[in-house]
């Protein structure tokens, strides 16, 4: 409900890539979220429409059972786990840092989102032409966005899992720092 298109285009990318990966894994026949079509949006008041006798329908527990059966061996298959498990948004889940999480008392302090923003003015406040888009963390746009998301043990189990695979790049690249759970 008057979502920005920017939200709705990149929550769509990322559940089309969950399918994309059910349909190379022969999970599914093809990627339902191919071919949407975005409305323009002309002001503010943009809601999302629903197509006529569309049964929006979730997936069954086979279905998210098969999906993490293929996703298993990908590179994001705790962040799948986590997104399932929390209910948070990709930009929430992504803007995550080590500080965050509670692993003693077991719950996940949210207070933060990725967003794309515009730039209107150059460095030297000077107005551009035309603005350009940044990602950046923001806090999020509404009060009860912000919020402490109890772990079932297998986002636990999905947070350790991925803070080995950091430690592992870390080493693997020589890199340093970066307290990111998303990068």
């Amino acid at each position: 409900k008057g979502y920005k298109k920017s939200t709705i285009r990149s929550t769509v990318s990322v559940v089309s890539s969950c399918l994309e990966r059910a349909v190379i894994g022969k999970m599914l026949l093809f990627n339902p979220c191919r071919g949407i079509v975005y409305p323009e949006i002309t002001n503010k008041n943009f809601k999302p429409v629903k197509m006529a006798g569309q049964n929006l329908k979730r997936m069954t527990n086979d279905e998210i059972i098969r999906f993490f059966d293929v996703a298993r061996d990908t590179r994001y298959y705790e962040l799948y786990i986590l997104l399932l498990f929390t209910g948070m948004r990709i930009g929430e889940a992504c803007a995550l840092e080590w500080k965050d999480v509670d692993f003693q008392n077991n719950y996940l302090h949210v207070y933060k989102t990725i967003n794309i923003v515009p730039v209107y003015y150059d460095d030297n406040g000077n107005k551009l032409d035309r603005p350009y888009y940044i990602k950046q963390i923001t806090s999020p746009k509404r009060t009860v966005s912000i919020r402490k998301i109890p772990l079932f043990k297998a986002a636990v189990d999905a947070l350790y899992s991925w803070h080995e695979k950091q430690i592992a790049d870390k080493r693997k690249y020589k890199k340093s720092g970066g307290l990111k759970i998303c990068y």
